[in-house]
């Protein structure tokens, strides 16, 4: 089996970008707030540039398991348990794999 990569990454957005002090809805967290900082999230299944950003609240931006928070939400795996920081074992991985081919029939 060919193994994924998903890799986030936390970062606040530039000033200058267009979604700065919109309304938006925390991914993480659900919470309403203004924009400013995003998760992005890589999914080497997607595509080598293949890369989208979510938006986060600053409370969440500083908290160091939001990474693990996002990703399950994106895996769409409400309990998963990461050891290494975004690390999953390859059992763990493939159960995910096998989960999401039933919820997609």
């Amino acid at each position: 089996m060919k193994k994924r990569t998903i890799l986030v990454h936390l970062t606040t957005l530039h000033p200058d970008d267009h979604y700065v002090g919109e309304k938006m809805k925390c991914f993480a967290c659900d919470a309403e707030h203004r924009a400013n900082a995003a998760a992005i999230v890589e999914d080497g299944t997607l595509g080598p540039d293949d890369a989208f950003a979510v938006p986060i609240c600053n409370g969440c931006a500083r908290i160091k398991d939001t990474t693990n928070v996002v990703l399950r939400k994106y895996l769409g795996a409400p309990e998963l348990s990461i050891g290494e920081p975004g690390v999953l074992s390859d059992e763990l991985f493939d159960a995910l794999m096998e989960s999401d081919k039933h919820s997609h029939h």
